[in-house]
């Protein structure tokens, strides 16, 4: 729909509907541009930025997908270093076939902020190129709170006032009255 409407389409990071020659493929699916030779939020947010700087002329619809915060909890460990949350684990196994976590609040903590982060660069680039005010962005996420990989959801209270986690019926959602 977009591409008919004369849109350049972009998908820069995670996908999750289908691999290799499935119709779910994201040139299958109206995408042009496909960058997916890792996922490291730096390269993802690069990616981005670049492709907004060369289509900033025409119409654009970019779709970015971090695969952060996620499980395995893992951040950059100067990133880390910047939460001094009371740890309740000192030393984590491996969980759900998950790397170990030594310091699960923390570095959850700093997959968000980095993310913050990465999200606030392309909206200064938006910003920098004059193009902010007749752009919409949307920002989401693909399922509710996880366990997944020993995340301490109660801590940082992930759900606020909804109810339900990654998998349940409610995924995060206002229950129905």
């Amino acid at each position: 729909m977009l591409k008919r409407a004369g849109y350049q389409t972009a998908l820069i990071g995670k996908w999750g509907l289908g691999g290799n020659d499935s119709y779910g493929i994201p040139n299958r699916q109206g995408f042009d541009y496909l960058k997916r030779e890792n996922f490291a939020q730096d390269s993802l947010t690069a990616n981005a930025l670049k492709y907004v700087e060369a289509n900033q002329k025409k119409p654009f619809f970019v779709y970015l997908s971090y695969a952060a915060p996620h499980v395995s909890l893992q951040a950059q460990e100067s990133e880390i270093e910047k939460n001094n949350f009371p740890e309740y684990i000192t030393q984590v196994l491996t969980v759900e076939n998950y790397i170990p976590a030594f310091k699960p609040r923390a570095t959850r903590a700093a997959m968000v902020s980095y993310l913050d982060n990465h999200v606030g660069k392309l909206l200064d680039k938006l910003r920098d190129l004059n193009i902010d005010k007749n752009t919409l962005d949307i920002f989401t996420s693909d399922n509710g709170p996880s366990f997944g990989g020993g995340a301490d959801l109660a801590f940082f209270e992930a759900n606020g006032p909804l109810r339900g986690y990654k998998r349940d019926l409610y995924e995060g959602r206002f229950a129905c009255q």
